[in-house]
C-alpha cells in the first residue's frame, strides 16, 4: 500500500508525544498535513536507531514547504524544502553512519531525486549531517557521518523530494549505536546530610548518560520530576528523611528499569533558646543576678547553656544548665544568653570566645540575649574650703566645708551616711560643714538608700588654716592698643600657688596669670590663695585708632552722551591715607584717590591710615539713565493669503526715551511715523531712536500667509448604479472655511460639503471651489467615470472531444478584466494536471484542452483555481469544479 512504512527486521516503539505506534502501523507519507510524519515537531521518535535499521517507507508527492527549512543547510543556500517527511530517533552512541537508498523515483518539474538532513531540534539552527545537490540532484545513495552525537539526545530525520519529487527511501545503520541503557551511577549525592529546620539546601547529582529525567523521592514520596540534576528545598520539620534519586528517558527507559536509585540520609535538625528571665536587670557589686530559661528545645541531641560575655562581647562566665546565679566583683554592662545547640553539630562554647564567633545564621543553633549591669558607689571629694570666720589672727575657730559626689546605681535616688548626718542625691553635688579644722580628719560609710549593702567609704582631711594672710599678686606693666596692633597681653605675678581671676571691659574673665585682651580700659587680677587670703591689683590698657573718614562723592549717572564718570575720594579726611576702589565683586580697581568707569554699578572706596591700620569705607553708586527707550509696543500683521506679500508692522508705543522718535526697518529709514506695509514674509529688525540719540533694536517677525491648499483625487470610477464616496480635504482647519460649493450643482448629495457622495448613473466632470475665511481661494477638477459591472463565467461541465463545441475549459469575462494571472486545475489526489499563467479572458486556445503530458485524462471531476487581475487594479480568486465529459 502506498505510503505504508514496511519493516522486515524487528517490531519498533515509535513516540512523540501521545504518539505510540507498532511497526505495522506506522505511516511513512505526509499526504494532507495532518499525519505525523508531515511536521518536525510532531515527527514519531524511535527509541534506538537500531528500530531504523532496514525503514521503507513511501514519499508522498504532497506539497508542503513550510514544515521544512529553507535552505535546507547552510552550505547549500539555494537549497528549499518541497514535500518533506520526518522520522524522529534516539541516539545510544556518539558517532553514527546512516545511508539512505531511493528507489521507484517519479520525476516532477523536470527533477528526481531526494535531498536529507539531521537536526538537533525544530528549530534547524544546526544540521548534524546534511546531503544535498541542488544543482545535480539525483536517485543515488546517500551517507551520513554524524560525530558528537549526545547519548539519550534525540534527533530530527528530514527526507525531501528534489522540486517535488518522490521516492520508495529505504534506511540503513552502518555499524552499531550502543545500547538502549542509561550509565549506573558513580557518585553519592551530595548536600548537607544534617541541615537546619528552615534554612535552604540543595542536593546534586552526576548527570548520567542515557538519562531525559530525574526523579527525586522523600521517604519514598515523589517530590520533584524534572531534566535537573539538582533539587532545592527548605526542611520545616526535624526529624529523618530519607532522599533518593532515580533516572529515565520515557518512554525507551522507564524508571524501574536500571540504574537503581542512589539514596542519602538526611537528619533535619531544630533548635529554640526559648525565654529568657534575668532579674534584676540592675545590680551592685555585692548583688547576684538570678538567670533562668524556658521553652526551649529539650533532648540528647540538644544543649541548653547559660552565657556571661562582657561589654566587648567576651565570655566571662559559662553555667552548664538552663538556670544559674551570678555576680562580679567588676562594674559595667553585661549580657546574659540562653545558648541551644546540636550536640556534635553547633559550636560549644568556651570562655574567653567572642560571642561572635557562634554563627546562628549557618549552624543548627538558636541565641537569645538580655543585658544587665553592675555598679558600685563611689564618692568624690572636693572644694575643701577653710573659713577664718574674722579673726584672721586665731586660727582655732577656723572651720572648713567640702562637697561630695556619689555616683552609684541609679542617678537621681538617695544615699546617705551610716552615721546620719551625710545624705544626698546621685550625680548631684552635695556641700557639707562647717567642721572645725582643729578636730581633725573626718571619716564616713556612705551606702544606698534602700540597699545598704551598696557602700563606699570616704576619708576628709581638714585644710590649713586660713587666719593669717602673706601672700602678694602684681598685675604687671599697661600697654597701647590700635588698628595694628589689635591686642594686648596681660602678665600678672603672683608669689605663690592659688587661683587667679582677671576681669575687665566687655565683662572680660580669665583664670590665668598670662591672658591676651582686645578692649581698652581697667583690668583687675584677683589672687585666691589658702586660708581664704584675697588680693587685687590693676593695670590700664590704652586705645590709639586714628580712623580716616572716607568720601567717594555723589551718586552718577551714565547715558548715552556720557558713557564714562570719574568716582572722587579726594573728599575723604584723616591722616596718613591710603586709597583702594573695587568694584561690586571685589575687585581692585585703582589706589588712587579717583577713578574713572563706564559700568552702572555699586563701587567701594576703602581709605586707610597707614601709620595706625585703622580704616573706613563708603560707597557710591553708578546708574544707567533711566529714561532710554526700554520697550516697543507694535501691532503685527501677517501676510493675508500666500504670495500677497500685504504684511504690517504699526508701532503704537515706545516706553522710556525721549522724543520725537525715529524708526530705521532693516537699516532703511522711515521717518517718524512708526507704520511699515506691503512686507513679505520673514525677520525684521526694527531701531528706534529718541530725541538724545539713545537706540532700542527689536526684532519682529511676519509670519506667512495661508497657503491654501485642496485635495482630492482627479478621477474616480463607479460601476453604474452603485453609490460612491467623494472625499476632499484642505490643509487648514475646516472651520476656517467660508464657503465650500461643487459645480455643477444637484448632483452630489451635498454641494457644500467637503466628503459627498454621488450615485453612478452617468459621469460628470466637476469643479470644487473654496474659500478662506481671509479671502484665500483654492480649486480642484474631478471627473466621474460610470462603468459596467464586472462579469466573470467559469464553466463547471466541459467536453473536449473535438466537436468544435466547449472543447476547452477557460475563463470568460467582459471587459472588467484585465488579465487571468493564474489557472491551475488538479485531480482528485491534489496533483497540478494543467497550468497556464497571464493570459487574456476568452481566449480559448490558452484553456486545458483535457489531457496531462499529451496524454487524454479519464472523464471525472477535477478542481480548479483562478487567480483573476481587473482593470482598477483588484485580483479576486475563484475556486470551484469541473466535470471533464467524452
Amino acid at each position: 500500500m502506498p505510503g505504508r512504512i514496511h519493516i522486515s527486521l524487528k517490531l519498533s516503539i515509535l513516540c512523540t508525544g501521545f504518539w505510540f505506534f507498532t511497526s505495522q502501523d506506522i505511516l511513512g507519507q505526509c499526504t494532507d498535513g495532518t499525519q505525523p510524519e508531515c511536521a518536525c515537531e510532531t515527527a514519531p521518535v524511535l527509541c534506538t536507531v537500531d528500530e531504523l535499521d532496514g525503514y521503507v517507507f513511501s514519499m508522498s508527492s504532497y506539497m508542503h514547504p513550510w514544515d521544512g527549512p529553507s535552505p535546507i543547510c547552510s552550505s547549500s543556500p539555494s537549497s528549499q524544502t518541497n514535500n518533506p517527511t520526518w522520522f524522529a530517533f534516539t541516539a545510544w552512541c556518539t558517532n553514527l553512519t546512516l545511508r539512505a537508498r531511493p528507489r521507484n523515483c517519479h520525476w516532477n518539474q523536470g527533477a528526481v531525486g531526494v535531498q536529507i538532513a539531521i537536526y538537533d531540534d525544530c528549530t534547524f539552527q544546526h544540521e548534524v549531517a546534511c546531503d544535498i545537490d541542488v544543482q545535480d540532484c539525483n536517485t543515488g545513495t546517500k551517507v551520513l557521518n554524524m560525530t558528537g552525537l549526545t547519548i539519550g539526545g534525540v534527533y530530527y530525520f528530514l527526507v525531501d523530494g528534489c522540486l517535488g519529487s518522490y521516492c520508495d527511501v529505504t534506511i540503513d545503520v552502518v555499524g552499531v549505536c550502543g545500547a538502549e541503557e542509561i550509565s549506573p551511577w558513580t557518585m553519592p549525592v551530595t548536600g548537607d546530610a544534617d541541615p537546619c529546620v528552615g534554612s535552604p539546601v540543595s542536593y546534586t547529582v552526576e548527570s548520567l548518560d542515557g538519562a531525559a529525567a530525574y526523579h527525586w523521592f522523600v521517604d519514598g514520596v515523589l517530590v520533584q520530576q524534572s531534566a535537573a540534576t539538582s533539587f532545592d528545598t527548605i526542611w520545616t520539620n526535624p526529624g529523618t528523611y530519607q532522599l533518593c534519586i532515580d533516572a529515565s528517558h520515557d518512554p525507551c527507559v522507564p524508571v524501574t528499569d536500571a540504574p537503581s536509585p542512589v539514596c542519602i540520609t538526611i537528619n533535619v535538625h531544630q533548635s529554640d533558646a526559648g525565654t529568657l528571665i534575668v532579674s534584676p536587670s540592675t545590680l551592685c557589686l555585692t548583688e547576684r543576678a538570678d538567670i533562668s530559661s524556658a521553652g526551649y528545645t529539650p533532648g540528647p541531641e540538644n544543649a541548653q547553656l547559660i552565657l556571661i560575655t562582657d561589654a566587648t562581647g567576651t565570655i566571662v562566665d559559662l553555667i552548664n544548665a538552663s538556670s544559674g546565679l551570678y555576680s562580679t566583683g567588676t562594674t559595667g554592662m553585661y549580657t546574659v544568653y540562653a545558648y541551644n545547640f546540636i550536640v556534635g553539630v553547633g559550636t560549644v562554647p568556651v570562655i574567653g570566645m567572642n560571642i561572635d564567633e557562634i554563627d546562628c545564621g549557618t549552624g543548627c543553633c538558636d541565641l537569645v540575649s538580655q543585658a544587665i549591669t553592675f555598679q558600685s558607689i563611689t564618692a568624690f571629694v572636693s572644694n575643701i574650703v577653710c573659713n577664718n570666720n574674722g579673726t584672721d589672727n586665731d586660727p582655732a575657730d577656723d572651720t572648713f566645708t567640702f562637697d561630695v559626689l556619689v555616683t552609684g546605681p541609679a542617678a537621681g535616688t538617695a544615699w546617705r551616711s551610716s552615721d546620719g548626718t551625710l545624705q544626698g542625691v546621685y550625680g548631684i553635688s552635695s556641700n557639707c560643714g562647717p567642721y572645725l579644722i582643729s578636730a581633725g580628719s573626718l571619716y564616713f560609710d556612705l551606702h544606698d538608700y534602700d540597699i545598704p549593702t551598696c557602700s563606699t567609704s570616704i576619708t576628709i582631711d581638714p585644710p590649713a588654716v586660713c587666719s593669717v594672710c602673706n601672700q602678694s599678686i602684681d598685675a604687671g606693666q599697661g600697654s597701647i592698643i590700635d588698628c595694628i596692633n589689635t591686642t594686648a597681653i596681660l602678665s600678672g605675678v603672683a608669689s605663690q600657688a592659688g587661683q587667679y581671676t582677671w576681669s575687665g571691659p566687655g565683662m572680660f574673665t580669665a583664670n590665668t596669670l598670662i591672658t591676651t585682651v582686645s578692649d581698652s580700659g581697667w583690668y583687675y587680677l584677683t589672687g585666691d590663695f589658702a586660708a581664704q587670703c584675697t588680693f587685687t591689683d590693676s593695670v590700664y590698657i590704652s586705645l590709639d585708632k586714628d580712623t580716616p573718614v572716607a568720601n567717594a562723592g555723589p551718586d552718577q549717572v551714565i547715558d548715552c552722551n556720557q558713557p564714562d564718570v570719574y568716582l572722587d575720594g579726594s573728599g575723604s579726611a584723616g591722616n596718613n591715607l591710603q586709597f583702594e576702589w573695587s568694584d561690586l565683586n571685589g575687585t581692585l580697581l585703582s589706589t588712587q584717590s579717583g577713578v574713572r568707569v563706564s559700568t552702572a554699578g555699586r563701587y567701594t572706596l576703602q581709605v586707610s591710615n597707614a601709620l595706625t591700620g585703622c580704616d573706613s569705607t563708603d560707597h557710591v553708586q553708578v546708574m544707567l539713565n533711566p529714561n532710554i527707550p526700554g520697550e516697543v509696543i507694535a501691532n503685527v500683521a501677517p501676510e493675508n493669503c500666500d504670495e500677497e506679500n500685504n504684511g504690517m508692522i504699526e508701532i503704537t508705543a515706545v516706553i522710556g526715551g525721549i522724543p520725537p522718535y525715529t524708526y530705521s526697518l532693516n537699516g532703511m529709514m522711515a521717518g517718524p511715523s512708526g507704520r511699515f506695509t506691503d512686507l513679505p514674509p520673514g525677520d525684521y529688525t526694527l531701531q528706534i531712536t529718541d530725541g538724545i540719540g539713545c537706540t532700542l533694536d527689536t526684532f519682529f517677525t511676519i509670519g506667512q500667509g495661508i497657503d491654501l491648499q485642496l485635495t482630492m483625487p482627479s478621477i474616480i470610477e463607479l460601476i453604474v448604479g452603485h453609490k460612491g464616496l467623494i472625499e476632499a480635504s484642505v490643509n487648514v482647519p475646516a472651520s476656517d472655511l467660508s464657503s465650500i460649493q461643487w459645480s455643477p450643482g444637484g448632483v452630489l448629495t451635498c454641494d457644500t460639503c467637503l466628503i459627498t457622495s454621488i450615485t453612478g448613473t452617468s459621469s460628470y466632470s466637476f469643479l470644487l471651489t473654496v474659500v478662506h475665511e481671509r479671502g484665500c481661494v483654492a480649486t480642484a477638477e474631478l471627473d466621474v467615470n460610470v462603468v459596467p459591472e464586472t462579469e466573470i463565467y467559469i464553466p463547471n461541465v466541459f467536453s473536449p472531444n473535438g466537436d468544435g463545441l466547449n472543447d476547452y475549459f477557460t475563463v470568460y469575462t467582459n471587459q472588467r478584466v484585465s488579465l487571468i494571472n493564474a489557472l491551475r486545475v488538479f485531480d482528485r489526489w491534489g496533483n497540478l494536471v494543467f497550468e497556464q499563467q497571464q493570459f487574456y479572458p476568452n481566449d480559448e486556445s490558452k484553456g486545458w484542452d483535457g489531457t496531462f503530458r499529451g496524454k487524454q485524462l479519464v472523464p471525472g471531476v477535477f478542481t480548479y483555481y483562478a487567480e483573476i487581475l481587473l482593470v482598477d487594479g483588484h485580483t479576486e480568486v475563484f475556486k470551484g469544479d469541473v466535470t471533464l465529459v467524452r
